[in-house]
């Protein structure tokens, strides 16, 4: 399975395959950042504000006037290849000033309305639905900074939702480590589903999901990362659009 149809189309059948069976229904998880949500219209948004602050156009008047034009692309992890790519000439004081106020608006609720499903992942995640799979979100954004503004960004999608607080899994505390808190949640869920599929973007995740849960089947969102590991090699995968 090398594409969203076809991965789509076989859990479809999975789906069916355990309702004829009297089983129960399966467990599809999704992660958001990356996943579903294209997010580089968040950190465009937040450059905005920066740039248009009177204190940045005190401090730095020709950078904040790049600062506004720079687009952030998909494919751009975080700011750093954003910020390249703009050839800013600035001093070191301009740039830890846009990113200390990046890290302090990106991961908070005040910028999330800007992010952007991926091309189909509505009508994906929808179709699986219809179908009879269970829908849970389980995401390294911490409920404290970013879980008002996760809620609200999934009901204005429109993304099935079907229990606010069973189906939305957001972190308890900002500092707890991603693919530790995302294995462990699978780990606790696993015995409650006769299967589980995880579609998730970030390899260093996907590695440690893998080794202590092979029984979890695991879809590559292939669209950005950390490059902290190697994407992953030997699994189905997505490639920035759900429709193909």
């Amino acid at each position: 399975m090398n594409n969203a149809h076809e991965i789509l189309q076989f859990i479809i059948k999975r789906c069916e395959h355990l309702k004829q069976n009297g089983r129960p229904p399966l467990l599809a998880v999704f992660d958001l950042d990356s996943t579903l949500f294209d997010v580089s219209p968040r950190t465009k948004a937040i450059f905005q504000s920066l740039a248009s602050h009177p204190e940045t156009k005190r401090r730095f008047p020709e950078e904040s006037s790049v600062l506004s034009q720079l687009q952030p692309l998909p494919e751009d992890w975080g700011i750093k290849a954003t910020l390249q790519r703009s050839q800013i000439r600035a001093t070191l004081d301009f740039f830890e000033a846009v990113r200390l106020f990046w890290v302090e608006n990106f991961f908070s609720d005040r910028y999330l309305h800007f992010d952007r499903l991926y091309d189909g992942a509505l009508e994906f995640v929808q179709q699986l639905s219809e179908a009879g799979a269970t829908i849970k979100y389980l995401t390294g954004r911490d409920h404290e900074r970013m879980g008002a503004g996760t809620l609200a960004a999934i009901k204005a999608s429109q993304l099935p939702l079907a229990n606010e607080s069973t189906h939305l899994i957001l972190k308890p505390h900002r500092n707890l480590d991603d693919a530790r808190y995302k294995t462990d949640n699978l780990k606790a869920l696993s015995d409650r589903y006769p299967e589980i599929w995880f579609f998730e973007n970030e390899p260093t995740i996907i590695k440690l999901v893998r080794v202590e849960l092979p029984n979890v089947k695991v879809i590559f969102v292939d669209t950005v990362h950390s490059g902290q590991n190697e994407a992953p090699t030997g699994l189905p995968s997505i490639k920035k659009s759900f429709r193909k």
